[in-house]
């Protein structure tokens, strides 16, 4: 799944990237963070991080599209759902 997915984590950067190598227009997969999990949905220029478990921080997100920095850095928690695009 890391290998179709592109997915990348660097937690003291607070950094997570997802480059699809299938489904690139409409695409969805799970994720582990660090003590956080939960799914992604990349569709076109946006995508939409959902927290299941945990916590993660986030300051940067990388796609194949390019990077968008969230400013300032948020930490998502469970039941939360970051939108970036």
């Amino acid at each position: 799944m890391l290998a179709l997915s592109g997915y990348e984590y660097h937690g003291p950067r607070g950094r997570l990237r997802f480059a699809p190598r299938v489904a690139q227009d409409d695409f969805r997969c799970l994720f582990t963070a660090g003590t956080a999990w939960g799914s992604v949905s990349i569709r076109g220029s946006r995508a939409s991080l959902a927290v299941r478990g945990a916590s993660s921080g986030c300051g940067a997100w990388r796609s194949a599209t390019g990077r968008t920095p969230i400013d300032p850095p948020r930490t998502v928690g469970a039941g939360e759902v970051l939108e970036v695009g």
